[in-house]
């Protein structure tokens, strides 16, 4: 054993090997495969964070470009074109209906207002002193009053007759223009509306 042991460590003593120049590239040389495997892993590694960062930023302006186009939208005031074709006539009726009794009442207040302004203004008294100056003879004992012709029951009833006769003619006038309109809007097709939001 000794003598192999021997032997195996004279064939491997450096001093008597002979080296070849291959042998000494191979053995002594730069490690050139694993520094350039090393240099592409880390070229990889590097190129891999530059698309990484490269692929955030570009999912971010999209994202940044989806928001102000979002409030460019909102922004903008949208519009829709619709067109009226049809008026319903019941609908009409009460509508206008309702404006003419509004239009009554509104009447009869007022006429009842400046009736009283009159009477407290003393305008009455001053007219029945004119016409008695004028018509009145020294003998007669009868003197005018326009109370007895025209008072304050009679100028409210007359009103509010005025007032219902308008009201009914403004609802059957109203309701007459609604058919004609559906009649015109089926020949020439109605009007056109143009709605946008606030």
């Amino acid at each position: 054993m000794s003598d192999q042991s021997t032997s195996r460590r004279q064939s491997y003593d450096p001093e008597k090997t002979q080296w070849t120049a291959g042998d000494a590239k191979r053995n002594f040389g730069p490690k050139r495969g694993s520094d350039s495997r090393h240099d592409v892993a880390h070229d990889d590694t590097h190129a891999g964070t530059q698309r990484s960062v490269r692929r955030d930023e570009a999912s971010s302006r999209p994202r940044e470009m989806a928001s102000s186009d979002w409030e460019h939208v909102s922004r903008r005031t949208r519009k829709a074109r619709l067109r009226l074709t049809r008026v319903d006539p019941w609908s009409v009726l009460k509508t206008a209906l309702l404006f003419g009794v509004a239009g009554a009442i509104i009447l009869f207040i007022a006429v009842w207002v400046v009736w009283g302004v009159i009477g407290v203004s003393g305008a009455f008294e001053s007219i029945n002193k004119a016409v008695n100056d004028l018509v009145s003879s020294p003998t007669s004992t009868k003197k005018f009053q326009l109370s007895d012709y025209v008072n304050t029951g009679r100028v409210l009833g007359l009103t509010a007759v005025i007032g219902v006769i308008d009201a009914v003619l403004f609802t059957a006038l109203s309701v007459v223009l609604a058919f004609l309109y559906n009649l015109a809007a089926q020949i020439m097709g109605g009007l056109e509306l143009t709605l946008a939001e606030d």
